[in-house]
């Protein structure tokens, strides 16, 4: 019995110590939200899945298919530009600039709606 104890307790002593779950980068990496998705849907501060029907909320929120009245089809295009200027002290040697640009494709996809009175 106290061997049982004593595995249970360098258990408990040791394995945390092995699996660092999530280190400082990795959360400030989860916490970052990169906001993509429609028109629409940032329009209304990514809060769409809480309103109805649109494409880009259907991983929060599949029920808002059933909003849908007409089939459609979506692509929406992003383009994120950014600038940045840091200095280290005072001196104008040490100032770091740069600006850049990221052009991408957000969402892509069709909804396919069918009137379900028009089978009979």
């Amino acid at each position: 019995m106290k061997w049982h104890a004593f595995i249970i307790i360098l258990g408990m002593l040791v394995i945390p110590n092995i699996t660092k779950a999530q280190t400082a980068s990795e959360a400030f990496r989860l916490s970052e939200s990169d906001p993509l998705g429609t028109a629409r849907n940032l329009g209304t501060g990514n809060s769409m899945f809480a309103i109805g029907p649109d494409f880009s909320a259907i991983g929060q929120n599949p029920s808002g298919l059933g909003g849908f009245r007409k089939s459609e089809f979506l692509f929406s295009f992003y383009l994120n530009s950014n600038n940045y200027n840091s200095a280290f002290t005072t001196d104008p040697a040490s100032n770091n600039q740069d600006a850049f640009a990221k052009f991408g494709l957000s969402n892509i996809g069709f909804i396919i709606h069918k009137n379900p009175g028009a089978s009979r």
